[in-house]
């Protein structure tokens, strides 16, 4: 084996161990219910072994050969970081395109030129989004906190529109939450519930919360086009979502 050779596999060892460290870094294996992770952990491997048959079976080499095996051992070694983002982006895909309807990551696709087609295409996917029905408890004592520092109109209108709420879908191990009214498959956009008069994205309110457990976690809480939209967490909540709460303090954003 040449120095070059040499160098290469040192280089792309590097590479793949770098990948590994990162992924764990981001917690693309813990929030197992993101299409991220399902990405790396089923699309990647599947696609790895895809390819890798492919080229093994159009090398022109069959196992007796004694090169077939280091050559498949070579093939292996070359796609698996290249799988592994594949299904990364794969994964990042599916939550930015085949996520919620005006969701916050996508909302910039319903702008300008195209987006009635954007539109049309998250009602549908929307749809058959997993999410949840209601918030869990943690949740709703943030927003039960923001109401309580609203004016009564606002107050109300934060209320109805929490009530009509039927699917919640959470992103990023919980720390993005993003909410919907739906009805027959498509989001109902209702403008007497807003909040503010002012367009596009704004923030309502922020918080920062201590569970009875001791976890700690800020946030803030967003509008679109003035009506109430998304919950944001500095850190995900997957694992405290069912905590009591032991201290909440919300401010209002002017």
């Amino acid at each position: 084996m040449s120095a070059w050779a040499v160098l290469w596999v040192i280089a792309w060892s590097a590479f793949i161990g770098w990948t590994l460290w990162l992924f764990r870094k981001r917690g693309v294996w813990r929030n197992r219910g993101s299409a991220v992770s399902a990405g790396v952990t089923w699309f990647a491997p599947v696609v790895w072994v895809g390819l890798s048959a492919i080229s093994l079976h159009f090398s022109g080499r069959g196992p007796q050969d004694p090169k077939y095996w280091a050559n498949a051992a070579g093939v292996v070694f070359y796609y698996l970081p290249m799988c592994l983002w594949g299904g990364y982006y794969w994964g990042v895909f599916l939550d930015y395109a085949i996520g919620q309807p005006l969701s916050r990551r996508s909302r910039r696709w319903s702008r300008g030129r195209g987006a009635l087609a954007m539109d049309a295409f998250r009602s549908l996917t929307a749809f058959f989004r997993k999410g949840t029905p209601g918030f869990k408890p943690l949740e709703r004592k943030i927003l039960d906190g923001v109401i309580a520092q609203l004016d009564a109109e606002r107050a109300g209108n934060l209320s109805e529109r929490i009530a009509r709420i039927n699917l919640v879908q959470r992103l990023d191990g919980g720390r993005e939450v993003n909410v919907y009214e739906m009805k027959d498959g498509k989001p109902v956009i209702d403008s007497s519930l807003r909040l503010s008069g002012a367009e596009g994205e704004r923030v309502l309110a922020e918080f920062s919360l201590t569970t009875a457990q001791g976890a700690r976690n800020d946030g803030k809480v967003w509008l679109v086009d003035g009506r109430f939209f998304s919950l944001e967490f500095r850190d995900p909540t997957e694992h405290m979502l069912e905590d009591r709460l032991a201290e909440l303090q919300v401010r209002l954003v002017p």
